[in-house]
């Protein structure tokens, strides 16, 4: 679609009926909120916020790299977003995170790309601060904590619902473990309190897999940000947005050199009769010692 094609309405809605539409997907979420409550999910003055993507999705930019530039593909999404997350706290945004859990297979590698796509909003500007952060997580289990790899700061490249904000991490590229292994975001421009309500994660709700979570802090994410926090720490599918849903966050890294075993040089037949050799006559050298030693005692 080049810049003059008309912005058609997003499978079939009514642009006039959007307001409508995003109060019930907040009644809803609302509702799955207060559920979760009573299941057990602690509960917390912040409060999310979906806001349905208005025009017809498109397919993000660029497309993945090639797998042999890239062995390690880590991605949940099918490339396309529906809409946009995130939190509130009374009238203003509130800085939190948001999160994939991959799975890193066996034979070792080096995360050496993080990719973003960040929606179309007033209060997103290209510059703006984030803080990427990357976890090992050996059980799988976000909520029960994980261990921090590393933080790097970075800003928004795009906020267009179309172009991935891609981030290189050159002398900062991580060693990955095998299993699972979390990457996530912190808007660290949303001043909490202050800026007007923004949703900055990107969601696609296609097809859950079941992976991305969403976790917030009594105050601003700490530095460095620790898990759990001490306010919620939940999956998007238990409670926070109705099918739940894949975060637009991407990860892509190399195989780590293979070390090069030691190994012992084979000896040929030259090889035994030098090594015989040099051990006769070291044999031979110590016998003549002790002799010269017993003749003198």
């Amino acid at each position: 679609m080049n810049a003059a094609s008309p912005i058609e309405p997003k499978r079939g809605w009514n642009m006039s009926e959007a307001p409508a539409h995003a109060t019930k997907w907040r009644r809803r979420i609302a509702t799955c909120i207060c559920a979760a409550s009573c299941a057990g999910v602690a509960a917390h003055a912040a409060q999310p916020s979906f806001a349905p993507r208005l025009s017809a999705p498109l397919a993000a930019q660029p497309p993945s790299p090639p797998a042999a530039q890239y062995p390690l593909q880590l991605l949940l999404d099918d490339n396309t977003d529906e809409g946009a997350f995130g939190v509130t706290a009374g009238v203003s945004a509130q800085q939190f995170m948001w999160f994939n859990r991959f799975t890193v297979p066996a034979g070792g590698y080096s995360l050496q790309q993080i990719w973003v796509l960040f929606p179309s909003s007033p209060n997103i500007t290209v510059g703006a601060p984030l803080e990427l952060a990357v976890y090992a997580d050996p059980d799988g289990n976000p909520a029960n904590g994980a261990t921090l790899l590393r933080t790097i700061n970075v800003t928004v490249q795009a906020a267009d619902d179309l172009n991935f904000s891609i981030y290189d991490l050159g002398q900062q590229s991580v060693n990955l473990p095998q299993g699972d292994v979390l990457v996530g975001v912190i808007p660290r421009f949303i001043v909490s309190g202050t800026t007007p309500p923004t949703n900055p994660a990107t969601v696609d709700t296609t097809a859950s897999q079941g992976r991305s979570w969403v976790a917030v802090w009594s105050g601003d994410p700490p530095d460095p940000p620790t898990l759990p926090p001490d306010a919620l720490i939940t999956r998007l599918d238990d409670g926070l947005l109705p099918g739940g849903g894949n975060w637009m966050i991407r990860a892509f890294g190399t195989a780590l050199p293979v070390q090069a075993a030691a190994t012992t040089p084979a000896l040929n037949t030259w090889g035994f009769a030098a090594l015989f050799a040099a051990l006769f006559a070291a044999a031979t050298w110590q016998l003549r010692i002790r002799r010269r030693a017993g003749k003198t005692n």
